[in-house]
Order: C-alpha cells, then sequence, then structure tokens
C-alpha cells in the first residue's frame, strides 16, 4: 500500500490548528524497522550498494495490520531460498500487542530442508519437513486462529487453544532471509501477496509510531501515532508537511571506497574507527582532519557505480567537530555522463565556489548541521540533477575545521505522503480606496475573517474616525482617513477612506416657497444658493414659485465644497397628516419559461429598482384643506409627478396618483383616500 495524507492541499489563516491525518492505499506492502531498503516493487533488499561492504541478513516488520480475516503469502525466489550451510527465511504473525492477554504469535522458521512452528513461548508446536524451490509459495492465513499453506495446501494450523480468545487486529513481523556469504547473493525479502483489511499501523513492535511527521519550514506539529495536528503558521507562503515511513537506506559508499575508484591527488582524509565518534554503521568512518580553508575527500571513476532513480533522495551523515567545527560542508556526485562532478549540494556559508550558485551545480541546502552529533543530511537527487543518472565517484569538501562522515548513500521517495499546506496573505475584501458616508457606521471585510479565531486588529493610522469592537465610526468631518487591518505575522493591510463633503437633508426635490433647513458636515461654511434665498451662515433656504426650475446649492469653507442641486415641484398641499395605511412594493417583470422548465426574467424597472405604491387615507379634514386636495388631484391626475410626504417613515418621494379621490364628511370635517405610486 503507498502512503496517503488527507488533506493533501489546504488553505488555512494564521494561528489555525489543522489536523492530518495518513493512511494507506492500495493492496502493496509496506514496511518497517527496515534491515536493508525498500524496493519499488514492495521487496526488501539488502542496504549496501554495488559499492558497499557485504550484508548476508535483510530484516524487516510490516507497517501494517490486520483488522478482519486475510492472509500474507511469500514466493520463493533465489534470494531468499534457504540453501546449505547458513540460508534461512522466517516470519512472525500476531494477534494482539505484546504485553496483552491476548497475544498469540506463529512464527514459521524456514532452514534448508525443514520448516519449525513455534508459539509465544519459542517453543516449537511443529516440524514440518519440506525442501522449497524458487517458485514455491507459503501463505499465512490469519482467520481465527493460524494457519500455514504450502503452494495452497494446508500444511499445519494453530486454531484453538487460545485462553483469552482471538483479537484483531493482526500482523507480521521480523521477517528476515539470510543467504551463505561467499555465494554471491544478496538477501531480499520478496513482496508479500496480501489479502484481506490491511491498514496502516499505529505503532512498531518497538513501541514507536510507525510513520514519522516532518514538520515544515514554517510552524510547528504535534503528532499522535497516524496523525499530526499543525500550529503555530503565522507567515504567508506555501509550506510541505511529509509523512513517511523509513525504507532505509541504500549504501554506496561506507568503510572504505567503491569497488574500482581512484583517490584523487591532494585529498587529505582516512577511514577510522576511534571514537569519539563511533560509525553509524560499519566498521569505519571517513575523517577529514582538522585544517584552515577548503580542504577535501575526491574519488573518481569507481567501477562499482551508483544507479540514482527517479525520486530518490540522496544521503550522508556528517558529525561536524565541537572543537574544530567547518564553515562549509560541500557534497558533490560525479556522473558517468558528460557532466561530471556538476552536482553539488553545500551547507553553510558559500565559501567554495564551484559551480554556479542557486543551480545544481551548487546548491544551498540550509545551515551547517549541529556539531558533536550525527546529522543525515538529505538532498532530494531532483536538486542536484541526478535524477535517471549514474554516480562513479564522489566529493566531500570542507571549509575549516574537521568533519566525519558515513553512509554515503540514497533512499527511494517510496512510504511518504506530502502536504501542501497554504497560508494567504493578508487581503482586505474589496475595494481598497472608498468613498464612506460621513457619521456612519460600518465593518471592514477581510480575508482571515473566515479563520478560527479572531486575528485580525484595526486601527486607525491618519485621519479621523474610531473602532469599536471591530466596527468603524466614520467622523462626521470631511477628509481622508486611512484604516489599517494587522494580523499575526507582522502583516498589515491599509485602505483609504474617503468622508465627502455633503449636505443633508438630500432632497432633489422642493416645493414652491418651501423652507428647508439645509446642514452640511464642512466646518464653518458659507451657503450660498443660485435662486432663491438662504442664510449664507445657516443654511436657511427658501424656494422660488417657480416650478421647474433648478436651484444650485452650494457650501464651502475654502477646503471642502459640497454641492446640492434641486428642482422646484409641486407639493402635495397637507403635511399635517399624511399617513400610508397600506403599501405594496412593486417591480415590473417579464418571466419566459424555458423548454427544460426553467425561468429567465427581466425587471422592466429603471435600473432594476423596486417601486412603492400607498393607499392612503387623511382624516379631520376642514372644508378648505379638503377642497386643495381636490383641486390637487384635478390638476396632477393623471400622470404627473409631485412630491409626497411618508410620515412614518420620514422618507420625502415622488409620486403619481394612482386612483380616483374619494371623500365624505361628518360633523363638519372630512377625510378623504387614495393611492398613489411612486414615479421612476
Amino acid at each position: 500500500m503507498s502512503l496517503k495524507i488527507f488533506p493533501q492541499n489546504l488553505e488555512i489563516f494564521p494561528s489555525d490548528r489543522q489536523l492530518f491525518t495518513t493512511e494507506a492505499q492500495d493492496l502493496v506492502p509496506m514496511w518497517s524497522g527496515v534491515g536493508g531498503v525498500i524496493r519499488a516493487n514492495g521487496s526488501v533488499a539488502q542496504s549496501r550498494g554495488t559499492g558497499g561492504a557485504s550484508q548476508t541478513t535483510t530484516a524487516a516488520e510490516s507497517a501494517l495490520q490486520l483488522m478482519g480475516a486475510g492472509s500474507f503469502e511469500f514466493t520463493i525466489e533465489n534470494n531468499c531460498l534457504p540453501v546449505n550451510p547458513t540460508g534461512f527465511m522466517g516470519w512472525k504473525a500476531y494477534f494482539g500487542s505484546p504485553g496483552d492477554p491476548d497475544h498469540w504469535i506463529y512464527e514459521v522458521d524456514i532452514d534448508p530442508g525443514i520448516i519449525r512452528i513455534r508459539d509465544e513461548t519459542f517453543a516449537i508446536i511443529a516440524t514440518i519437513t519440506r525442501t522449497l524451490g524458487i517458485g514455491d509459495r507459503l501463505r499465512t492465513e490469519l482467520n481465527s486462529g493460524f494457519r500455514l499453506f504450502i503452494n495452497d495446501i494446508l500444511a499445519h494450523q494453530r486454531v484453538s487453544g487460545f485462553a483469552a480468545g482471538i483479537q484483531y487486529p493482526a500482523f507480521f513481523s521480523d521477517v528476515s532471509v539470510s543467504v551463505p556469504s561467499g555465494t554471491g547473493r544478496t538477501p531480499v525479502i520478496p513482496a508479500p501477496l496480501l489479502r484481506g483489511d490491511w491498514r496502516l499501523r499505529p505503532r512498531n513492535r518497538s513501541n514507536n509510531p510507525i510513520v514519522i511527521f516532518t514538520a515544515p519550514s514554517h510552524g510547528s506539529i504535534a503528532q499522535t501515532d497516524l496523525q499530526a495536528e499543525y500550529f503555530n503558521g503565522t507567515i504567508p507562503g506555501a509550506y510541505i508537511l511529509t509523512a513517511k515511513i523509513d525504507t532505509g537506506i541504500e549504501i554506496w559508499v561506507e568503510d572504505g571506497l567503491p569497488g574500482g575508484a581512484t583517490l584523487l591527488g591532494g585529498s587529505v582524509g582516512s577511514w577510522v574507527n576511534s571514537p569519539p565518534p563511533v560509525p553509524i554503521s560499519g566498521n569505519l568512518e571517513l575523517r577529514i582532519p582538522n585544517a584552515a580553508g577548503i580542504h577535501s575527500y575526491i574519488f573518481i571513476d569507481a567501477t562499482a557505480t551508483f544507479q540514482i532513480n527517479q525520486g530518490d533522495v540522496l544521503t550522508c551523515y556528517v558529525y561536524p567537530d565541537t572543537t574544530n567545527p567547518p564553515q562549509e560542508i560541500v557534497l558533490e556526485w560525479q556522473a558517468t555522463d558528460g557532466t561530471g562532478f556538476e552536482h553539488r549540494a553545500y551547507w553553510g556559508a558559500n565559501l567554495i565556489t564551484n559551480g554556479t550558485n542557486g543551480t545544481p551545480s551548487r546548491r544551498f541546502m540550509g545551515a551547517m548541521p549541529p556539531t558533536g552529533v550525527w546529522t543525515r543530511l538529505e538532498i532530494p537527487a531532483s536538486l542536484v540533477d541526478m535524477e535517471g543518472r549514474v554516480a562513479k565517484g564522489g566529493s566531500f569538501y570542507l571549509f575549516d575545521g574537521r568533519c566525519e562522515f558515513d553512509q554515503f548513500g540514497k533512499y527511494p521517495s517510496l512510504q511518504r505522503a506530502d502536504a501542501l499546506i497554504s497560508i494567504p496573505p493578508l487581503q482586505i475584501l474589496g475595494d481598497l480606496v472608498r468613498t464612506i458616508q460621513p457619521s456612519t457606521r460600518t465593518r471592514f471585510q477581510t480575508n482571515y475573517d473566515a479563520a478560527d479565531t479572531d486575528i485580525v486588529t484595526w486601527s486607525v493610522v491618519s485621519g479621523s474616525g474610531s473602532f469599536t469592537a471591530g466596527e468603524f465610526f466614520v467622523p462626521a468631518a470631511p477628509g481622508t482617513t486611512i484604516v489599517r487591518a494587522s494580523a499575526p505575522g507582522n502583516q498589515v493591510a491599509d485602505l483609504t477612506l474617503n468622508i465627502p463633503a455633503v449636505i443633508t437633508p438630500d432632497f432633489s426635490f422642493v416645493g414652491p416657497l418651501e423652507q428647508i433647513d439645509f446642514d452640511t458636515n464642512i466646518p464653518s461654511p458659507v451657503w450660498t444658493s443660485s435662486a432663491g434665498t438662504i442664510n449664507s451662515g445657516s443654511g436657511v433656504f427658501i424656494a422660488t414659485n417657480n416650478l421647474g426650475q433648478k436651484i444650485r446649492i452650494q457650501a464651502t469653507n475654502g477646503s471642502f465644497t459640497a454641492i446640492r442641486d434641486v428642482v422646484v415641484m409641486a407639493k402635495f398641499p397637507i403635511a399635517r397628516i399624511a399617513t400610508p395605511e397600506q403599501g405594496e412594493r412593486r417591480k415590473k417583470v417579464l418571466i419566459s419559461e424555458a423548454e427544460d422548465g426553467t425561468d429567465v426574467s427581466r425587471v422592466k424597472n429603471k435600473d432594476g429598482k423596486a417601486l412603492d405604491s400607498y393607499s392612503v387615507r387623511i382624516t379631520l379634514l376642514t372644508l378648505a384643506e379638503l377642497n386643495s386636495i381636490l383641486a390637487f388631484w384635478d390638476a396632477y391626475h393623471p400622470a404627473k409627478r409631485f412630491i409626497f410626504e411618508d410620515v412614518p417613515r420620514q422618507i420625502r418621494k415622488i409620486v403619481k396618483f394612482d386612483s380616483d379621490m374619494a371623500w365624505q364628511g361628518f360633523a363638519g370635517r372630512f377625510e378623504v383616500s387614495f393611492r398613489i405610486k411612486e414615479a421612476a
């Protein structure tokens, strides 16, 4: 099974927390605790490449567990066939976990000519005399007990004697293959065929997590078995969270140079075992002694070459000296093609100038690793352009200091999954320059408003106005105000607000000889009008009696100017009472139905605006008032526009009569009723 992480691509906001989960997908083997290196086909081979030391045993445990009835099956191949004198293959199948009362073991040990079955006490419970051959299939079935089939024929079973009963999950572990030394064969655990519901195990037999999460370059993670929670991400960018199960390392250079290699003249260094430190593996480590400036150990033209495949990650363990630490470490790979040594990665200061910085010939990989400890350096082969190439030489460079090196090799990009975490930059939604009416209140929006917590704070950078609980109180005076949104990661975004000079009320029409007390937000204004009269200090205006005349009202203080144009229009004669008793809001809409039953519509009103229609009743009128209303109706019905006051809603509208006029009287008082509709 390949490793899957989800969510795989995610946008989160600063300081949000996000849980990532891993699972197995595709029914193929996955391994943990590998004493070798995993291959793409699911087998496990020896960890030494063609240049490394010999290895006669390969071991691993399954990273999967079985949640119900199922099986695993090995097919015998040449590199796992037990032959004399020391050839061996074996594995253990488990129900439950070690230490549990329902922990049962079924161990299969295959020596040349004989198969032994052991239980959890390591006692031999069965012996099968059988010489296996290439192509033989051994299937362990885990179904209410253990069964061993050889070429689909039941060879042994253990299905009783489980005092505490059988409990899932089940798994298999301690898989190992040994081949006799000197035979030219290398040990390989063949990929098992799996049947059933196999899933990732949370922990291995050493009680360590099977999956290891590597934190992105920014932010933090907290891991719990197959899950990791990401948090503390505040800086916008794209970050990779990696989940992987160790695949083991294929070692090319260990305990000495690969076969056929030549040490280049001028190289300094030696293969030693004189702790500290102790070699990571094998018997020796490469020590490059302390020296000033550039010093190196370079080998070329090995006949035991090293194939680098797509997706491989190149590795090397380093141990920088505490007393004499290097300023820079450079690793080089010599390819068999014409690119030669133009494949380099470096850590620390950029002091060794071979190649071109920022390219595969000199790729920066990060700060110097810590001193006094072994650190595994990892370099995706793609970053140094070694994918698909064959290495025949290598170099270990230092600038100043001393360092030990071990396990120069690679591991495959298997049993790995990456999640892309994107933290977007802070953005104010909408236009960044806006006109906003004075003395109003509003809230501004950012893309971070969707965060799990409130992380945006607002402030006034310049100008007037204030924020209370995130709500902006627009100043009354005209001018320009800049407000700022701030968020974690030292992020800011500014919004420019233009507060216009205005004249209120915002009438566009006035009645003949009507007096209006205009006001403005301009400090110390001087008022003027193109017709009628206006008090230059107070703004009290009296219109003319000329219907249809356009009058310009202006207020200014030299810095700010506000203008309002009004038209003299007839006004309904009674302002004392004008109470709409019933109303409607209307749109003229054309609707057509398509063949598929969907509707297509168009609003005929100007700008799509809805218009109001009222039923009006006015009571307690004098005879003179009644006559004035009737005369007004005679003059303006039908289709003539006039000003009407909607008293309850304090709205001044331009309307037309929409009905006949009805009236009645009682005891010297009269009432009228009629309909009006808002004019477009």
